[in-house]
């Protein structure tokens, strides 16, 4: 799978591969995304479209361990749009790993952070 995705560099790919990519992407940022501090939980869902160019959308729900009440009242909105980037930056820097070749995939790809 590694040689497909350092070997792609644009247009459309064998259906088959497509779930192996989503797949293996899924892996990827997921055991990426738990070496953040303070992460009880994460799923990663993506779908990739196959037509003219290779596109898709990835979603991650996060469970963040939360802080005390007051904490939460007076600055962990900052905590979590932080955190929100940082996932969005750890998933972009996992599709840019995984196409080498193509490092402009990014612009095809949709990132959604939701966090709990």
């Amino acid at each position: 799978m590694d040689d497909i995705l350092d070997s792609y560099k644009g247009g459309s790919i064998d259906d088959d591969d497509v779930e192996k990519i989503e797949f293996t992407l899924m892996n990827k940022i997921k055991k990426s995304i738990f070496g953040i501090p303070k992460i009880k939980g994460a799923e990663v869902m993506v779908f990739l479209d196959n037509s003219v160019e290779l596109t898709g959308n990835i979603n991650v729900m996060i469970e963040y361990e939360a802080k005390g009440l007051f904490s939460r009242l007076m600055g962990e909105s900052k905590d979590i749009d932080n955190l929100r980037r940082q996932i969005i930056n750890i998933v972009q820097i996992e599709i840019k790993k995984s196409f080498r070749k193509y490092p402009e995939i990014i612009d095809n790809f949709d990132v959604n952070v939701e966090i709990s």
